[in-house]
């Protein structure tokens, strides 16, 4: 969708990633895999990823671009992974490996994840940045947001922001 933001023209283009309704996918939740990022969700992630060039180029998109990337479950923990991805190529100069001819500021991603599982894992290099515009949304009452467990270096990108309840938080979720 074309978008005028501070007096400049921008194309807006929004991922809702799919969480729900899936079938065989749903193992991928259980394969955390041998090193690095959580295999199941990163695997999800270079999927997006690849779906997300072929749009662009396919739309024929170029120039400035911002990015609302949401997820909810399994999903949240691919937007979770995909909005890092997106940060790290913005910073790196490599925007180029999402699509040719756009551009792309930090402040340009939006990403938001509910009920998000840790995905990123701390052996990945550089994986403890703090993004800014990254958001989980975490139901302190679902157990979803606590696979991978943090005590095998799992963690999420971004802020976390628990939702109020009456039970005391003796997770850690970062």
């Amino acid at each position: 969708k074309k978008i005028r933001a501070n007096g400049k023209d921008y194309t807006l283009i929004a991922l809702a990633i799919r969480g729900g309704g899936y079938e065989k996918e749903w193992a991928g939740n259980f394969s955390m895999g041998l090193v690095g990022d959580h295999d199941g969700f990163s695997t999800a992630k270079l999927k997006v990823l690849i779906f997300l060039r072929e749009y662009i180029k396919e739309k024929r998109i170029s120039g400035s671009v911002k990015f609302w990337i949401t997820g909810y479950s399994r999903a949240g923990a691919t937007a979770n992974l995909l909005g890092a991805e997106i940060n790290k190529k913005i910073e790196s100069g490599n925007l180029s490996a999402i699509g040719e001819g756009i551009e792309c500021k930090l402040t340009d991603v939006y990403t938001y994840c509910f009920e998000v599982p840790q995905g990123a894992h701390e052996s990945v290099k550089g994986s403890r940045k703090v993004y800014n515009n990254i958001f989980n949304i975490i139901n302190p009452y679902d157990p979803v947001p606590r696979v991978a467990p943090y005590k095998f270096g799992f963690f999420r990108y971004g802020k976390d922001k628990v939702l109020p309840s009456k039970i005391k938080h003796k997770v850690k979720y970062k």
